[in-house]
């Protein structure tokens, strides 16, 4: 049986190498390519941030949100026209001899605006002038000319400042909104690149544990090997370690290839592509990871009201709130009556001449001004009603919607919390299981140094060993990763990394 056992680890280690060979191979001759290259965790942030994809595009967005604001603002700027007519007609008439002829040219120039309160007002100023073969036309050419004045003011529907600038209210308000999705799309991008990152320093420090776990099982193999021709140990225990020593080979390289996996996926976040310096470069995490743990969280109030001060999903919340209040009020002014008053004055002048007519307006010859009310009664108002109706359901909808995020924003806080707490819990725990290893692994090799203890007895204590160190640095690469996740809860990620993103 023990013979048997002994056959099969033997294939179990000639098979093991040679998969080695075969994986390590390309690795080998692709590494050798390119030397490696450091890179810290804010060299990455920046870089994410400069060539991200999806920020390009949200720029774009918000970018078009605020010339949207601009468009809205144009609608109260004043406007000014200018033209002329130029006629010339034969009408008939009821003499077979020969029809009318008149040629007419008319100028005229206009300026008005509206008004933020819904005022809106024009001065138009015109002249033509006619000339005729008509019989028993008095001024023949004739020049006239007019100077109107018009005013017309809202006093129920349309009316007030608040209804006429709530577009561009609304406008500026989701302007905001927009910056607040850019931002939440920039923090998005560092919270995965900060995560990569240290994904990436775990893998490396994996990588170096499983080499250091295959240089011991080598010492232990040369160790027993010297014991066995020795006569301290049977030849079996031989092919233990060897079998022993293949499968931490096949441990160092699927570390290898975890090691060039999590490269690759850092490199994707940073949108590196081929043709890029650090594409064909092998990159290594710089930034150091320390065993100490000095961050702690917020008291949860304190933690909650920083959240949504500063988490944008929060105050995009918050604004959509605002542009559907300001829409229900405006939909409420559209419902009520029409009731508006209208001023009207003008000058007029005549004369055989241009100056004579000009004169007339100079003087005021021929004033006339009018004004009056109107009153409109739509029946129903079935169009004006379902806009309200439809704009208040908008509002409570993104109410429910703020308190739908602002509660998401407290549950986060609270598991981030939890997580923070819990991973910082773990490296205390993994430290002291690392250091209970390493003790009972050195007293084990001491007694096997000496023949007084089994070789299935030392690989185990080394496998724990190792478990230990592995756990461990998981541990730290967690408290890393929770922290950063509660900060990325409060919104505050970018801050603590020193990135301005305002």
């Amino acid at each position: 049986m023990i013979g048997k056992i002994i056959s099969i680890l033997s294939k179990l280690s000639v098979t093991a190498c040679l998969v080695c060979l075969i994986i390590a191979g390309p690795y080998t001759a692709n590494a050798s390519q390119n030397g490696p290259r450091a890179v810290s965790l804010a060299e990455c942030i920046l870089t994410s941030l400069e060539r991200n994809p999806d920020i390009s595009a949200r720029r774009i967005s918000a970018d078009n949100a605020l010339l949207n604001v601009t468009i809205e603002d144009s609608e109260f700027d004043a406007a000014f026209s200018s033209g002329f007519t130029l006629g010339d007609a034969n009408r008939p008439t009821a003499s077979f001899l020969d029809g009318v002829k008149r040629s007419t040219f008319t100028a005229q120039s206009a300026y008005g605006a509206k008004t933020r309160r819904g005022d809106s007002y024009s001065l138009t100023a015109s002249h033509s002038r006619t000339d005729t073969r008509e019989g028993g036309s008095g001024i023949n050419p004739a020049d006239s000319s007019n100077l109107t004045f018009k005013y017309s003011r809202p006093l129920g529907r349309g009316s007030g400042r608040e209804f006429n600038e709530s577009r561009l209210r609304v406008s500026l308000l989701n302007s905001e909104i927009s910056g607040h999705q850019l931002k939440s799309k920039l923090l998005e991008v560092i919270y995965g690149v900060e995560k990569a990152y240290w994904e990436l320093a775990y893998a490396e420090r994996s990588f170096d544990t499983r080499k250091e776990a295959l240089a011991l099982a080598e010492k232990t193999l040369k160790r027993t090997r010297d014991m066995a021709d020795a006569g301290a140990l049977p030849a079996s225990h031989i092919v233990l370690v060897e079998a022993q020593t293949a499968a931490r080979e096949l441990e160092k390289i699927a570390a290898e290839g975890a090691l060039e996996n999590a490269a690759l996926e850092l490199k994707t976040i940073m949108n590196i592509s081929p043709g890029d310096e650090l594409w064909g470069s092998k990159i290594t995490a710089s930034d150091a990871l320390t065993a100490e743990v000095s961050f702690s969280p917020y008291p949860f109030d304190s933690a909650y009201e920083k959240a949504l001060a500063s988490r944008p999903d929060v105050l995009a919340a918050a604004k959509n709130v605002d542009a559907r209040t300001i829409e229900t009020s405006a939909a409420k002014n559209n419902a009520k009556r029409g009731f508006s008053f209208e001023f009207q004055t003008s000058l007029d002048g005549m004369d055989n001449g241009a100056g004579g007519a000009a004169r007339d307006i100079i003087d005021a010859r021929h004033p006339s001004a009018q004004a009056g009310f109107t009153v409109d009664f739509p029946v129903g108002m079935r169009y004006a009603k379902a806009r309200l109706a439809q704009s208040e359901n908008n509002e409570a909808a993104a109410r429910l919607e703020y308190e739908k995020t602002a509660q998401r924003a407290a549950v986060e806080i609270a598991r981030a919390e939890i997580a923070l707490v819990t991973a910082a819990k773990k490296i205390d725990a993994a430290r002291a299981s690392t250091r209970f290893s390493e003790k009972k692994l050195a007293e084990e090799e001491d007694k096997h140094t000496l023949g007084m203890a089994v070789t299935q007895d030392v690989l185990e204590y080394q496998n724990d060993l190792f478990s230990a160190k592995l756990n461990e640095l998981r541990a730290l690469i967690d408290f890393r990763e929770a922290a950063a996740a509660y900060l990325h809860t409060l919104g505050s990620l970018a801050e603590s990394r020193g990135v301005d993103i305002e």
